[in-house]
């Protein structure tokens, strides 16, 4: 019996995928194990190959087409819940960037400034990522003991 390549994912998600297909009766299994180097070098976001039974392989492709259906819709709520969140943690940096247009900033277009945009703009998005994730986080009355 002979496997042939499913996917391409992340280690984490091939881990996954293997799991939730072997709850299914579909043997699968990753191909590659990167060594020390490829994960130092990559940071940890390297791809790993998942391969499944020849006979199999029909039913795991149904199978992820399935769950990519299922997942679309929260996908897409992620997505718009995301939107606003970044347009307000942009905000700070687009506001400078207008001010600095307008001239009421005397400045001249160095990287410095660009390099602050930058920082302001990223700590901006992060900054409102973090109040969100707090803000969702439920919060008990008493201090566990």
């Amino acid at each position: 019996m002979g496997f042939v390549v499913l996917t391409q994912l992340s280690q984490v998600s091939a881990l996954a995928t293997c799991e939730r297909l072997a709850a299914l009766g579909i043997e699968a299994q990753i191909l590659d194990q990167p060594n020390l180097f490829t994960k130092g070098a990559t940071g940890g976001r390297y791809v790993v190959r998942v391969a499944v039974a020849e006979q199999d392989l029909e039913r795991a492709r149904a199978e992820l087409a399935r769950w990519e259906v299922e997942a679309a819709p929260r996908v897409a709520a992620l997505a718009h819940e995301l939107r606003p969140q970044f347009l307000l943690g942009s905000l700070p940096a687009l506001v400078l960037v207008v001010l600095g247009l307008a001239g009421v900033l005397p400045w001249d277009w160095e990287w410095h400034w660009a390099a602050g945009m930058v920082g302001l703009w990223f700590g901006g998005v992060v900054a409102v990522m973090a109040w969100h994730r707090w803000r969702g986080q439920p919060r008990s009355a008493a201090p566990d003991e």
